[in-house]
Order: structure tokens, then C-alpha cells, then sequence
């Protein structure tokens, strides 16, 4: 005797695919971004140039290179507890 096999038919989940892991959630868009990186690029062209010198050239190269990693991470952790998000709604991210 045979037996016959249901076949059940695939299982298929809706849910959305668990996103990475991440310490602070993404608030900042791409004008945002290259506004940062611009500032960063223009104090360190005059710290450079020698405009920029002691504590004052000390204070805005900090300012830079906080701008830059920002902008690399695409987090700015001062706009989270005024829920700032300078991405755009419904387009490029």
C-alpha cells in the first residue's frame, strides 16, 4: 500500500528581515552630511594654512574631526534628545 504524501507548501515569513545592530539610530541626511564634511575641510585648509594656531586651532580641529566621524556614521548624537532627523521623508536616505 502506498501511502500518499501531503505536500504542505512552503512557509513563507512577512516579517522583515532583522536590520544591524546599531548603537544610535541614523538623524542625519545628505545635505547634513556634506554640509559637515565641507566645515571639516575648511578648517583643516586653514589650520593648514596657519590661520588656525594654538588653542583656538586646537578647539576647531576637535570641531573637525567631530564633524567628520558624524558624518561618517551619519549620527549626530546632539539631535536625539530634540528628535532632530535632517533625512528626507520617503526619498534618498
Amino acid at each position: 500500500m502506498a501511502h500518499a504524501h501531503k505536500k504542505h507548501p512552503p512557509t513563507q515569513s512577512h516579517a522583515a528581515p532583522p536590520e544591524s545592530p546599531s548603537f544610535l539610530p541614523r538623524n542625519m541626511g545628505v545635505l547634513d552630511r556634506g554640509i559637515r564634511v565641507g566645515l571639516a575641510l575648511l578648517i583643516g585648509l586653514l589650520f593648514g594654512l596657519g590661520e588656525l594656531r594654538g588653542t583656538v586651532g586646537t578647539v576647531f580641529g576637535i570641531v573637525a574631526i567631530v564633524l567628520l566621524l558624524t558624518s561618517a556614521v551619519g549620527t549626530c548624537p546632539l539631535y536625539l534628545p530634540f528628535g532632530i532627523d535632517t533625512r528626507l521623508k520617503g526619498g534618498r536616505r
